[in-house]
């Protein structure tokens, strides 16, 4: 896992990648996991 600091002090940052096939229901998961109230600070980062 890759650490980054800021002013000396070092934190780790938890990355989850949500990977599929075509039409595998990505997008699904993705929108049920943003409208998760204890979620709702996630950031999301989407590539094309």
């Amino acid at each position: 896992m890759e650490s980054w600091s800021i002013g000396g002090l070092s934190q780790r940052l938890p990355v989850s990648v949500l990977t599929g096939l075509l039409g595998g229901v990505k997008t699904t998961v993705l929108n049920y996991l943003i409208q998760q109230p204890a979620l709702n600070r996630m950031p999301v980062l989407g590539l094309a």
